[in-house]
């Protein structure tokens, strides 16, 4: 029998109607029939993509996002440009006005992030980077600004899945490793997750002035974060600034920070408080 063809529309409503169903299989035959008709165009691989990584097959995902990067400039990159999990994307694969795939590998960096294998997440970083870095330098502004517009979600999920990578590494990696990748996820996408998170780092590494400063920028990007203000206050204390602290307390409490942390702080800046008026 014959293949029936279907326009790019039906085939992308088609798998996306069979993926809602839950049907598994019947949305794998879908895709795989459609990416032999469009998968040489790299919308449709970084579609394909966001499927295949939405039903868990990393794998596969990966190899949709690294295609959809590879198509958007054919002359740089031709068929040697295979990418494996762990190798490099060279930022010669990529020319100047390419923002498509700018966002395939970020989103490669985001799934790769997101599994724990941060060095090959940097390297798609790196790529992108360099892309960012030359629309700059050729001053096409619209060229910069449409790809900052069409990566705008693929940056971010790829800091977040930084800062998430970070806070797990925390346990087993040396400070100075987790703070690169918290950088990193600034640079990309600055939140006040990845500023927290760095916050903590700093403090943790006896450094409550850096600390300090990270949480000033988090609170102009969240002012109603209760854990930033709870932290300050931590920081505060380091200081020597009880008073600044009880305020950073007062702070969180009103936005509603109610934790057993939040009451053991309350209650270690309240003898601290104690200890300096008896000194005066």
């Amino acid at each position: 029998m014959s293949t029936q063809y279907i326009s790019p529309a039906q085939w992308m409503g088609r798998v996306q109607a069979a993926r809602s169903l839950g049907d598994t299989d019947r949305c794998l035959d879908i895709l795989v029939g459609g990416l032999v008709q469009y998968g040489e165009r790299g919308e449709y691989q970084l579609f394909a993509g966001e499927v295949y990584s939405s039903l868990g097959l990393y794998c596969e995902a990966l190899q949709c996002y690294d295609a959809a990067a590879r198509w958007s400039d054919p002359l740089h990159f031709g068929e040697s440009g295979t990418v494996s999990g762990s190798g490099s994307f060279p930022a010669s694969a990529l020319g100047l006005d390419r923002p498509l795939a700018v966002e395939a590998l970020l989103c490669g960096s985001a799934l790769l992030a997101g599994l724990g294998f941060y060095e090959a997440a940097r390297t798609r970083f790196d790529a992108v980077k360099a892309v960012d870095q030359g629309d700059s330098t050729a001053g096409n502004e619209r060229s910069a600004s449409a790809s900052a517009s069409a990566s705008a979600s693929a940056r971010a999920g790829l800091a977040l899945e930084l800062v998430r990578w970070a806070e797990q590494a925390r346990m087993t990696e040396d400070g100075g490793f987790v703070r690169e990748a918290l950088e990193k996820s600034i640079s990309i996408c600055d939140t006040a997750a990845a500023r927290l998170a760095l916050a903590r780092n700093w403090l943790a590494g006896g450094a409550p002035e850096l600390a300090m400063e990270h949480l000033e920028a988090g609170r102009k990007l969240e002012p109603a974060n209760a854990e930033i203000q709870n932290l300050a206050a931590r920081c505060y204390l380091a200081l020597g600034n009880p008073k600044d602290a009880q305020e950073a307390i007062l702070r969180s409490q009103m936005l509603g920070d109610n934790s057993i942390a939040g009451a053991l702080l309350r209650q270690q800046s309240a003898g601290v408080v104690r200890i300096a008026t008896e000194d005066q």
